[in-house]
């Protein structure tokens, strides 16, 4: 299918390419055509009037591209001054210019201009008609096929063909949009990974280096401290692999269900415990009522920790007070410091302030951090309980944000009603032109007969088109000799040829839509060879067929390109949340693999040799600080690989932790009170 749209686009735009050309050949052979017919006509003082007339009229197809609507003004003034200076009934050559120039009016012109045209072929016909004897359906049966029906193919086709382009527009944006999604995506899983891998990780890392540190400077005046401190760092190790491996590896719902019912809030305790071996006390408070989700009370968790990280890292503090209450629809977290600040003594990201900020403005609520009055450092944050929370409020704008930018819904219609429709209208017009004929070769029983067989033949011009144009052209040679008579316009005639080459060749294969032509084709042949008409007509009805036949596959083709790219866009669609998920996965997989075969193997390093020097301070055995100091090394370097795996997340300068104001956000007034 891709290979079939792809080539009918090249030969479309191939066409399109030496369209001048075309038109210039075109124009050329119908002006000698043209001419040709002028000699087969009665001489009189007329004859060069005539000769001039369809000159300009065929000449108007080489310049129709260039100026379309003055194409079809010369064409059709000319073409009513030949028709009366020469009274050429068959006017094949003529005509057909008319049809090609009107036809690109259509197509090319705005509908002010393309109503003024028809309009102006509707005066020009009914002067015609006027001198050779006015007659209403004679003009409308003449203006019909000559003019409106080229105008409107053209207005069809490029109505066809701007959908086309709104479709392709189409395609090139959802293409867009999927590499953007994807992008935004992997940024995203990206992002979360590493503001939980700096609240975990770097957290645990950040303890195991100061407990290393504290054990070297120790480790002459109290191996029993020392000793301790290993412990620490062997503990924080331990649980910083077990918690890099859950961050990691939790990538379904119920994987955060599990890990939530481990870290939220009931884990505050353990994480309090966790800094009391930092060297900290912590006093902790937690007034929760309700039952938070998961993903709202692994934030509240993460924010605590970070809070009480920043402190062991940036604060000579001993004590901190650790507030969680339930306050007006919201958790309010406070995780306040008595201590002066201190420069940082461990390499870490630097971010943790700003992964706050941005995890609690993930869930709506507000942020403030900044000194309290007490010469310490306050952190007080607030997340909403019945906000959307977390990758689900994201994913949500993600999925409103492509919604508004997807593609464009293309109505189906069912046209069986119509067909029904058309074929009831087709009936009674060709009833109408057998009742008012005054050619008709058959008694009227009959021709009502046969036109009633054409017309209800229309049901299935869409599924068999080649099997209607049998029945339509068997009808036309039988009523050849009266009603469909090839030098007459009649409705017969018209319906013969405009919507038995239209429908064969918009709704048929190659080969059925070539073999439907050739009958059309060989029925007009037929029909004139029976008549003793002169070849003349035959090449204005063949040359008409033809020109609505090619009409009807450039459609036929532009709906095939139509129907392909919504289709491509459809798959394009479905295929959207598979794709993103593939890439969150690719880039989780890549993430953990580095993570494991580098920031693993350090974090084991640290807690293998940290183990052994335990063991060693139990004992006798002197223990040297190089191998502390390598322990220290090994968490730096552990930080600085997980900084480089993760990439650089955010562009802004970073800043001292304690540098920071409260702002502009509201604090609740305990909340004041403990910042004082």
């Amino acid at each position: 299918m891709c290979v079939r749209t792809e080539r009918a686009g090249r030969g479309l735009r191939t066409l399109a390419r030496h369209a001048v050309a075309v038109d210039l050949a075109v124009g050329t052979a119908l002006a000698c055509g043209a001419t040709w017919a002028v000699t087969t006509l009665p001489h009189d003082h007329t004859v060069v009037v005539t000769m001039v007339a369809a000159l300009l009229c065929t000449s108007a197809v080489a310049y129709r591209r260039i100026a379309p609507a003055s194409a079809a003004v010369v064409s059709l003034t000319a073409v009513a001054a030949y028709q009366i200076s020469g009274h050429d009934n068959q006017g094949g050559f003529v005509s057909l210019a008319i049809v090609l120039v009107g036809y690109l009016v259509g197509r090319r012109r705005p509908p002010t201009v393309v109503a003024s045209v028809a309009l102006y072929g509707l005066a020009a016909v009914t002067v015609v008609d006027i001198d050779t004897g006015f007659s209403a359906p004679e003009v409308l049966l003449t203006w019909g096929p000559l003019v409106a029906a080229p105008i409107g193919c053209g207005v069809l086709v490029a109505r066809r063909e701007s959908l086309l382009r709104q479709l392709g527009d189409t395609r090139a944006r959802l293409t867009d949009e999927h590499a953007l999604s994807r992008a935004w995506a992997v940024a995203s899983e990206r992002t979360r990974l590493a503001r939980e891998l700096h609240d975990v990780v770097a957290h645990s890392v950040s303890v195991m280096v100061i407990q290393a540190g504290a054990a070297r400077l120790l480790i002459q005046s109290d191996r029993a401290a020392s000793r301790e401190s290993m412990r620490t760092v062997s503990t924080c190790g331990r649980q910083a692999l077990e918690e890099l491996g859950t961050v990691l590896g939790a990538g379904t719902d119920a994987d955060q269900g599990v890990a939530a019912a481990v870290l939220g809030l009931a884990h505050l305790p353990q994480l309090a415990e966790r800094a009391h071996e930092a060297g900290l006390s912590v006093r902790l408070h937690v007034d929760v009522d309700v039952e938070l989700s998961a993903d709202l009370g692994i934030a509240a968790l993460r924010i605590v920790q970070e809070a009480l990280t920043n402190v062991v890292k940036h604060s000579a503090a001993t004590t901190t007070d650790v507030r969680v209450m339930q306050v007006d629809g919201a958790i309010d977290i406070l995780v306040t410091d008595g201590g002066p600040g201190r420069p940082a003594e461990v390499d870490g990201t630097g971010n943790g302030l700003i992964g706050m900020r941005e995890r609690v403005a993930l869930y709506g609520g507000d942020f403030a951090a900044g000194p309290t009055g007490s010469g310490g450092f306050g952190v007080h944050a607030r997340l909403p309980l019945g906000a959307p929370h977390g990758p689900a409020a994201s994913g949500s704008r993600v999925e409103e944000r492509e919604s508004h930018g997807g593609p464009v819904q293309l109505p189906r219609r069912d046209l069986r009603w119509f067909d029904l429709f058309a074929s009831v209208a087709w009936l009674i017009a060709l009833a109408i032109d057998v009742v008012t004929s005054r050619h008709r070769g058959w008694p009227v029983g009959v021709d009502l007969a046969v036109v009633a067989v054409m017309a209800l033949a229309g049901l299935g011009r869409r599924r068999v088109p080649f099997l209607f144009v049998l029945v339509v052209g068997a009808g036309a040679l039988a009523l050849s000799g009266g009603i469909a008579a090839p030098q007459r316009a009649s409705v017969v005639g018209f319906y013969t040829v405009i919507v038995g080459a239209y429908s064969v060749a918009a709704f048929s294969g190659r080969s059925r839509a070539i073999a439907g032509l050739g009958t059309l084709l060989g029925g007009v042949v037929a029909a004139t060879a029976v008549q003793h008409q002169p070849a003349g007509v035959a090449a204005g009805g063949a040359l008409l067929t033809a020109a609505v036949w090619i009409a009807g596959r450039v459609i036929r083709e532009q709906r095939e390109l139509v129907a392909n790219l919504r289709a491509a866009n459809a798959r394009l669609v479905a295929d959207r949340e598979q794709r993103t998920l593939v890439a969150v996965a690719d880039e989780r997989l890549r993430i953990a693999a580095e993570l494991q075969s580098i920031v693993g193997r350090l974090i084991a390093v640290m807690v293998s040799k940290s183990d052994a020097i335990g063991e060693m301070l139990a004992g006798p055995v002197d223990v040297s600080a190089d191998a502390l100091i390598e322990i220290e090394q090994s968490g730096r370097e552990a930080l600085t690989q997980l900084r480089l795996t993760l990439g650089v997340l955010r562009s802004r300068p970073q800043q001292s932790v304690r540098g920071r104001g409260l702002g502009d956000v509201p604090v609740p007034t305990d909340a004041r009170v403990a910042l004082r």
